[in-house]
């Protein structure tokens, strides 16, 4: 079995736009297609509009979990 991983950070604001731009990014810049995704939101995005952005640039075959929560201060 073969582990990729790559990070991928983005200040898109907009989150459909921005699900589809990192999905299609992951889909050029690994070697094969991805088989799971994990993603992590900023409470500033609409969670649904990103990861129907992220499976269309992903295409087909990528088992997508998100986590979503905000970014606290004072390191919690």
């Amino acid at each position: 079995m073969k582990l990729s991983v790559q990070s991928i950070m983005t200040q898109g604001r907009r989150s459909y736009e921005t699900g589809l731009e990192t999905g299609q990014r992951l889909a050029s810049e690994l070697e094969d297609p991805p088989k799971v995704v994990f993603a992590y939101l900023t409470v500033n995005h609409d969670q649904a509009a990103f990861l129907k952005g992220l499976r269309e640039g992903l295409g087909a075959g990528a088992s997508i979990s998100a986590a979503r929560r905000p970014i606290s201060s004072g390191g919690r």
